[in-house]
């Protein structure tokens, strides 16, 4: 037993042994490996072990791919890394003697590892240039471009090469080109890029929406010739200035697309390339048109202002803090009787009857800022004496500091001249308002006086003609009952068209006639409730509503205050009118409703989708006998919204329509506040209802 048991020892021993030696051997294996001193490895495969040789430390290849600034790599069919550069390893952050003998594909990111076959499999047929995600040792991913390139070493053998490019620098490098894009479209001020020959190379959106050119169009173009530019100088001596200082400002003139000249701040610099030598001009431009019309208002106002000065009649001085006259215009000579010249410097007081009257008022100037209406008088060279009222101000300094005061004065008699004038003009035009009141009102009671004869000879016209017009109509009949069949067509139609118009005949007797009545009957207010109005008419219409389709969209309507029997006759005619006028339509829409109106009145309105008529002779709607459209279109007499527009006029509202051809017509009338019997929020929380 104790023989057995010692050479099991003897055996773990020397297998011990062995094992100690092959890690040896392999720790040494991999030490040539690294440093280049053996020929080739041993890579198992799915076919066994494969043997691939390695380059040397000297072969210049491997000493040029070290060099690269790119990661390298041969890679076995399998992906196997048999080869690394440097640069490679510290893309992934990994020792390139660890990279050896693996798989490619675990330095990509896992999500990609499956595609490495795939991409090895295209590399066969054709090179491979792709963009992937290199896995690093940190856990971060290093975007890179491979290149993958098939390569035949003889006797079968045949491995990849693999080229890996770094694009972070380049991403960051798009990033800024699309920053700098982004701020340079989004520039306020219109920026253009420009060769030494004017012709544009970039135009950014604020150059589109200042000079209304969208980049395609503008694009190669001379950009002096498109917008018409007006230089300070001439533009050689411009761009030699450009050349030698590397920048420019100046104003230009230029005209826009929609013709509308402009100006602007322009600013110009000068573009090099990597070598330093100028290959363009960047030209930055703002519109300043606002601020050169202001700056050119206020030279005009100043010369403008200068002008007033010399042609105001009255005279005007400036005075300084000692009281020195420093300036006057050509009416302060005139009334003085002393040139310019003589005056400034001069005290202001001298020249005024009461010299220390005028030092008050002065005095007071400065101490409360201004004075008006100060009253003092000129004494002139020539002894004549002007009573002026002097109105004075003082003026300040760019730092605020009082400098002095400005006075104006102004000729009392001729003031008082146009004062009086303006007074008995004003007598004159209140004498001329009583006669022109006096002459309305006369003329008003004898308009009334016609309007109440008018419409009694319409009554009396009216009343006289329905007794011989029954007599026509009744033997017309009896002659129709008892002779119509032996007549012939002739006969006929002559008798249908006599009775036809006598008819319509008494149909405008009882029209004018109720008219008439109308203007003469008294009105009775009295409370009255619009809905019950409102469903009685359309009972009455019930006949003609029953044998056609007819939409109805009624509101709830407030109480008003109005005379019961003329309201229901102005609503029945405006509802008629619109059952009359929608008669073509396969359904009628007619909608009943009101609103709140100014001063607080109200509203109703009558709409409907008939055939409308042209707004140009909405003014004759509402007169007697007027008609829009023809007795063959449309029944009726022409009266009906004349009687509305009486009724309505007498309570005080008033009436009006609105249309489009072959659209329908809305026909509105108003009653005033007064005659609201409810109080404006129900009428208010009524119309909201509806």
């Amino acid at each position: 037993m104790r023989t057995s048991r010692s050479k099991t020892k003897r055996e773990l021993r020397l297998e011990l042994e062995r094992v100690q030696a092959r890690v040896v051997e392999l720790e040494a294996t991999t030490t040539a490996i690294r440093n280049g001193d053996v020929d080739a490895i041993v890579v198992e495969g799915p076919n066994g072990g494969q043997i691939f040789t390695l380059q040397s430390a000297e072969d210049p290849y491997r000493i040029l791919a070290e060099r690269m600034n790119e990661g390298a790599a041969t890679l076995s069919g399998e992906g196997t890394i048999l080869f690394c550069n440097r640069r490679l390893a510290e893309m992934v952050m990994l020792p390139s003697e660890q990279l050896l003998g693996s798989a490619f594909s675990s330095t990509l990111r896992e999500d990609r590892r499956n595609g490495l076959q795939e991409l090895l499999q295209s590399a066969v047929k054709n090179d491979v240039r792709t963009e992937e995600e290199l896995l690093r040792h940190d856990g971060s991913s290093l975007p890179v471009q491979l290149s993958l390139s098939l390569v035949e070493l003889g006797q079968g053998e045949v491995v990849f090469c693999l080229v890996a490019t770094d694009l972070s620098e380049l991403n960051r490098a798009k990033r800024g080109l699309r920053e700098q894009s982004e701020i340079f479209e989004l520039a306020q001020d219109a920026i253009v890029i420009s060769d030494f020959e004017s012709r544009v190379q970039a135009w950014n959106r604020g150059a589109r929406d200042l000079y209304g050119w969208p980049a395609e169009e503008v694009l190669g173009k001379v950009s002096v010739q498109l917008l018409h530019t007006e230089f300070p100088k001439p533009l050689g001596s411009i761009m030699a200035s450009l050349a030698a200082e590397k920048e420019w400002e100046g104003e230009l003139r230029q005209i826009r697309r929609d013709g509308k000249a402009i100006a602007v701040a322009s600013r110009w610099s000068l573009l090099r390339d990597e070598s330093g030598a100028p290959i363009a001009a960047l030209e930055i431009n703002r519109d300043i048109t606002a601020r050169v019309e202001v700056e050119e208002k206020l030279r005009n106002a100043s010369r403008y202002t200068r002008s007033l000065i010399e042609a105001s009649l009255d005279p005007l001085v400036t005075i300084s803090r000692a009281g020195k006259i420093t300036d006057v215009n050509e009416a302060t000579e005139n009334v003085t009787g002393v040139p310019r010249e003589q005056l400034i410097e001069t005290d202001f007081s001298n020249y005024f009857t009461d010299p220390e009257k005028a030092r008050q008022g002065y005095r007071q100037a400065f101490a409360e800022g201004s004075v008006r209406d100060y009253p003092l008088a000129i004494r002139s060279t020539s002894g004549v004496v002007t009573e002026v009222l002097y109105n004075a101000s003082v003026f300040r300094n760019q730092t605020g500091e009082v400098e002095g005061v400005f006075a104006a004065a102004r000729d009392v008699t001729e003031r008082n001249r146009i004062e009086a004038a303006r007074s008995q003009a004003s007598k004159d035009l209140q004498e001329l308002n009583r006669e022109l009141e006096s002459r309305v009102a006369l003329r008003t009671q004898e308009l009334a006086d016609s309007m109440k004869q008018l419409e009694s000879f319409a009554y009396s016209v009216s009343h006289d003609l329905r007794a011989p017009l029954r007599h026509i109509d009744g033997f017309l009949t009896l002659l129709s009952t008892r002779a119509y069949s032996t007549l012939d067509e002739s006969s006929k139609h002559y008798i249908d068209r006599t009775l036809e118009g006598s008819r319509r005949m008494g149909m405008l007797i009882d029209d004018l006639l109720q008219f008439s009545r109308i203007g003469r009957a008294e009105i009775h207010k009295a409370p009255l409730d619009l809905d019950r109005v409102i469903q009685e008419v359309l009972r009455e219409l019930e006949p003609e509503i029953s044998k056609r389709k007819v939409h109805w969209r009624l509101m709830q309507f407030p109480r008003v205050a109005a005379d019961r029997a003329m309201l229901l006759q102005v609503i029945e005619n405006l509802v008629t009118n619109a059952l009359k006028f929608t008669r073509g339509r396969e359904a009628a829409e007619i909608e009943i409703g009101f609103k709140p109106g100014v001063n607080g009145e109200f509203v109703f309105f009558v709409r409907d989708n008939g055939v409308g008529f042209d707004m140009r002779y909405h003014n004759k709607l509402f007169q007697v006998f007027q008609r829009l459209h023809g007795e063959q279109e449309f029944e009726g007499t022409g009266i009906g919204l004349a009687i509305a527009r009486s009724v309505v006029e007498r309570h005080g509202g008033r009436i009006w329509a609105e249309s489009l051809i072959g659209e329908g017509a809305t026909f509105y009338f108003s009653l005033p506040a007064d005659c609201n019997e409810g109080a404006l929020s129900e009428l208010a929380t009524a119309h909201l209802a509806g």
